[in-house]
């Protein structure tokens, strides 16, 4: 039997679930979003419904399942009602550029009977209003599990798709990044502290300028930039999903303080946190249950 454990900077690959809903939409879920933080994973029981991307329209078919990348700005609109199940999550410990060669376009994938029997088993004996929030402590563990067993089965089907040279490709470009893993574990676990070159670079046994040169050519920017990145994707999410004032998100993601983290957001996202809370929260999906679906698990 092949040993499968390693060390590598692919055994640290996780997800963070943020919000799992099953709702019924009907007209009203059309709106824009503009460069989201998180990913999104789609499931329609019928058609209905459309994505547009790029000028595109992708109709969401039925029972085929869609994975959207963080950071595309897209519309949603739909002509009639049906149930929707979907998930907002994030995947941690790749930087983005590895990420991005792999997925940078909308995700289509053919109705499967394993993940159509996941997705019943995760939603099938519950409402259609049902709301899912990690950070609510009545969410069930198992449930949980199930949710993130979804989005693991979507990646690996939609991997089993790449070209092969495609593939060839991004795991060299993986293996690049090995010296830098312990580096890349560090920020993602410490992102609130003070994080020096010279200490990232001692724990992959480096200097500090060799370090910063291998980082920049393997990830394409500095670490202090890559790190300050982070820190506003991270900054970004607790705006959608927490009701977490704007001093608290700046201390818990490593500014200085809150006009600092004003600043660098606006520099980065393009509007202040404050009206990127209040665009990305406007454009949650309206359904018929909106006053309803506010229940624990």
């Amino acid at each position: 039997m092949e040993y499968l454990h390693n060390d590598s900077l692919l055994d640290h690959i996780n997800v963070r679930v943020f919000l799992s809903e099953r709702v019924v939409l009907d007209e009203s879920w059309r709106m824009d979003f503009y460069r989201p933080s998180h990913w999104r994973l789609y499931h329609n029981d019928s058609e209905g419904a459309s994505i547009t991307l790029n000028g595109v329209v992708h109709p969401l078919r039925k029972d085929h399942v869609y994975l959207l990348p963080a950071g595309m700005t897209f519309g949603t609109d739909a002509r009639r009602s049906l149930t929707q199940f979907y998930v907002h999550f994030d995947i941690y410990g790749l930087p983005g550029l590895a990420l991005r060669q792999l997925f940078h376009e909308l995700v289509c994938l053919s109705p499967s009977p394993v993940l159509l029997a996941m997705i019943e088993s995760a939603t099938g004996d519950l409402p259609a209003h049902l709301f899912v929030s990690p950070s609510k402590l009545s969410v069930k563990p198992s449930l949980l599990c199930r949710i993130k067993a979804i989005i693991y089965e979507s990646v690996a089907q939609y991997l089993d798709s790449v070209p092969p040279e495609r593939m060839v490709a991004c795991w060299q470009f993986t293996q690049g990044l090995e010296a830098l893993s312990p580096a890349l574990r560090y920020i993602e676990e410490h992102m609130p502290d003070h994080l020096l070159n010279a200490d990232l670079a001692a724990m992959c046994g480096m200097g500090e300028f060799a370090f910063i040169r291998r980082f920049r050519a393997a990830i394409g920017q500095t670490p202090s930039r890559y790190v300050m990145e982070r820190r506003v994707t991270d900054a970004a999410q607790r705006l959608m999903f927490t009701d977490q004032k704007l001093d608290q998100i700046a201390e818990q993601t490593g500014f200085h303080d809150r006009a600092h983290f004003s600043r660098v957001f606006r520099e980065q996202i393009g509007t202040s946190p404050a009206a990127y809370r209040k665009q990305q929260k406007g454009s949650r999906a309206i359904s018929k249950w909106d006053n309803e679906r506010q229940i624990g698990m």
